[in-house]
């Protein structure tokens, strides 16, 4: 049986949420690869689904972007930011507790996998997002290396396995049902940046909950599966995602 978000993140929020905290800026890159093909002028709207622990809001532009993040795990939900300009609310992804058309943008950063009928959550994004906004979608792409890491690598030394459900060649059509056009579909490839192989090793066994795996033997796996690239420090692995932009048909 697969096992839901809510699931998953029942067993390794915790432990995610440390790789992130001690890590930050770690997937700066991958954050900022979501956030490029948005207008974000002062009093946008933006959200965040699924938010995770919200990670997303500290590479906002500056400025007064309203914050919005859509999470349905309790121990995600706890860490995701609350203030004047952010606000969270804890409900079901395919049934997201906003009004219609009311957000100018939506962001989904690398949860969907974990989610096995998109078809209801493209749905809902489609309902909240303005007419002139736009859906942006940062995933894990079938037959990719992360892909094959992440139901490889990390499916092997997970306690609970890594059964991730990657976006394919039917994706497309699913947003499309759901009332989306699809304006641009491609391949992006942010750098996870680290000082060390040790930090990225012990990064990555947080991140995705691995045990009985050194931090230096996760790093042989990366090394093995990724290509590097120059970076803002020692260590830079291109982490091969796939990025659509989509606006309301």
């Amino acid at each position: 049986m697969f096992d839901t978000y809510t699931d998953i993140f029942s067993r390794r929020a915790d432990s995610y949420h440390q790789a992130m905290t001690r890590w930050p800026h770690a997937r700066r890159a991958e954050f900022a690869a979501a956030l490029e093909p948005l207008a974000l002028p002062a009093g946008a709207v933006l959200c965040d689904l699924p938010a995770a622990g919200g990670y997303l809001r500290q590479w906002l532009p500056l400025g007064n972007i309203d914050y919005v993040a859509i999470e349905p795990s309790g121990h995600f939900f706890q860490n995701c930011p609350e203030d004047d300009r952010a606000r969270r609310l804890r409900c079901p992804i395919e049934a997201v507790a906003l009004e219609d058309g009311s957000v100018d943008h939506v962001v989904s950063v690398a949860g969907l996998h974990h989610v096995p009928d998109l078809g209801p959550v493209f749905a809902e994004m489609s309902r909240i997002v303005r007419p002139d906004g736009k859906v942006v979608i940062v995933e894990v792409d079938d037959g990719s290396p992360t892909a094959r890491f992440l139901n490889g690598f990390v499916d092997s030394h997970n306690p609970a396995g890594h059964d991730g459900r990657f976006l394919g060649p039917g994706t497309v059509g699913l947003l499309e049902q759901a009332g989306l056009r699809v304006e641009d579909d491609g391949v992006v490839a942010p750098p996870w940046s680290f000082a060390s192989r040790v930090e990225m090793g012990a990064f990555c066994t947080l991140l995705f909950g691995m045990e009985d795996v050194t931090p230096i033997e996760v790093a042989d796996a990366l090394d093995a599966g990724f290509d590097r690239c120059e970076g803002p420090n020692a260590i830079n692995i291109l982490w091969p995602l796939r990025r659509l932009v989509c606006t309301r048909r």
